[in-house]
């Protein structure tokens, strides 16, 4: 890590960090046409070049690990909580490492809001497991959102006043 970051005298959230656990790959992992992973390919290349972001190395550590790992750069950036958006695709890892680090970490359930099964992972995710909103990779949707299969989905978030975030855009992956 570089220099100690001055940080404001206000607590500070990141918002969107994704924990590096070792994991299945999802089921859903873009599209097998040769001419949109070539863009989406370029795309990527172009958003690490022009904002110096530093390339993810793709390794992958067991849950406690990744958690560590997280907590030390949450501590040496002076945060006061980070929200974790993914863990391996898998809600129960991410409850997990919060559980490990419950005055660090806060995270979002983040399955396929598609499938047949999505409601119930969701109330599962918000109300067994302790998360606390829903984070959506809007690429892979192939329904709209405003599909009457979804109407659950939004109505128990909105109810409970959670927030969604719907991440549009190129997906950044590494194979």
């Amino acid at each position: 890590m570089s220099s100690k970051p001055i940080m404001p005298n206000f607590p500070v959230i990141d918002f969107h960090i994704h924990l590096p656990v070792q994991r299945q790959k999802p089921k859903k992992t873009g599209s097998n046409n040769k001419v949109i992973s070539d863009y989406r390919k370029k795309l990527q290349e172009n958003f690490f070049r022009k904002w110096g972001f530093y390339k993810p190395d793709g390794k992958t550590y067991t849950p406690e690990a990744a958690g560590e790992l997280w907590n030390r750069r949450r501590e040496f950036y002076g945060l006061e909580k980070v929200n974790a958006v993914t863990a391996g695709f898998d809600n129960d890892i991410l409850a997990h490492i919060i559980n490990l680090y419950p005055d660090s970490f806060i995270g979002f359930t983040h399955h396929d809001i598609q499938e047949p099964n999505a409601f119930f992972e969701l109330k599962r995710g918000i109300e067994e497991l302790g998360l606390l909103g829903h984070k959506i990779l809007a690429p892979y949707m192939e329904k709209p959102f405003d599909d009457p299969d979804l109407e659950p989905i939004w109505k128990y978030l909105n109810e409970r006043k959670l927030p969604v975030l719907i991440h549009f855009g190129i997906v950044v992956r590494v194979d």
